[in-house]
């Protein structure tokens, strides 16, 4: 069926229930519109490209899509296909092209995995807190700078997060840019964003300062764990974590040299150098074990 498609005829179809009724516009050539057997009314557009016949959906009928908007879009198509696109082609790209998730994904995977475990972490909590939500499924190379900004303005009572995802997202999108994700002549969408001022931390203490701070350690209890631990801090300059990491890499040290001190003190008391063997399973292994000598490695204190 041909005929000039105004908005009287769009209103006064009716479906079929055998088939979809097919109504091709008289005024510009491909644009068309279709009514289910279910009664939904679509615009379509219909073309040729490599002497093959393709046809796609414009969007369903109603206030998102108007006919005059319909119309514009099927003449935009049309120009697109003088210029040897392919609409359909492209449609079917952008459908499958990478979101904002599977960026994430892959930030967290082969960037952010070679970093530290803090630096993960951090990684993590600015997708899942803060990008996932508003832009996750957001194609990659749709994210325009005023969805960045937009984010940036709402964490403003979280200046040093705020600035934080913005670091993030200018290396993520660099990366997208590299993997194909992103076009490389359009400018980071993190770039050019007015960063919130961020008080500084922390503070180096002078003489006075240090001896007020020694004499209130030495006024806690003797063998007090957080006055050592704070001493051992400010003695190397290490990090809380730093620390506990090599408490941990201490500890593996002593029981790695521990058959080693044991062998030591029993040479230093004169008892034989006989190894304690395993615990075996079986009545045959616990007769065999029970043979053999135990020994409990004593401090040099409780030696004295």
């Amino acid at each position: 069926m041909k005929g000039k498609i105004t908005k009287k005829l769009v209103d006064s179809l009716e479906p079929d229930p055998a088939r979809d009724v097919l109504v091709w516009d008289t005024e510009l050539a491909g644009f068309g519109l279709r009514v289910s057997r279910g009664g939904v009314k679509s615009y379509i557009f219909q073309y040729k490209f490599q002497r093959r016949a393709r046809r796609i959906t414009l969007g369903e009928h109603g206030r998102a899509l108007t006919l005059n908007a319909a119309r514009n879009l099927a003449v935009a198509r049309r120009l697109a296909v003088q210029a040897g696109g392919d609409p359909a082609t492209e449609a079917q790209d952008a459908a499958t092209a990478p979101a904002v998730r599977d960026l994430g994904t892959r930030y967290l995977a082969e960037h952010a995995a070679k970093r530290s475990k803090s630096t993960q972490r951090s990684a993590a909590q600015f997708f899942r807190l803060f990008l996932l939500p508003a832009l996750g499924s957001r194609k990659v190379a749709s994210v325009t700078w005023a969805d960045l900004e937009a984010i940036h303005q709402r964490l403003a009572h979280i200046p040093y997060q705020a600035n934080g995802l913005l670091s993030l997202c200018s290396k993520a999108w660099s990366l997208a840019a590299r993997w194909g994700w992103f076009p490389r002549d359009q400018p980071n969408p993190a770039h050019g964003h007015d960063r919130y001022p961020e008080r500084v931390r922390g503070q180096a203490l002078d003489r006075e300062q240090l001896a007020r701070l020694g004499a209130a350690l030495d006024q806690e209890k003797s063998g007090s764990i957080g006055a050592a631990a704070f001493r051992f801090c400010l003695l190397t300059g290490c990090r809380p974590g730093e620390a506990r990491a090599a408490a941990a890499v201490e500890r593996d040290q002593r029981e790695r040299d521990l058959p080693r001190r044991q062998a030591h003190l029993r040479r230093r008391h004169g008892e034989p150098e006989t190894v304690q063997q395993p615990e075996a399973e079986g009545e045959d292994a616990r007769g065999a074990g029970s043979l053999q000598p135990t020994y409990k490695l004593l401090s040099s204190a409780s030696r004295r």
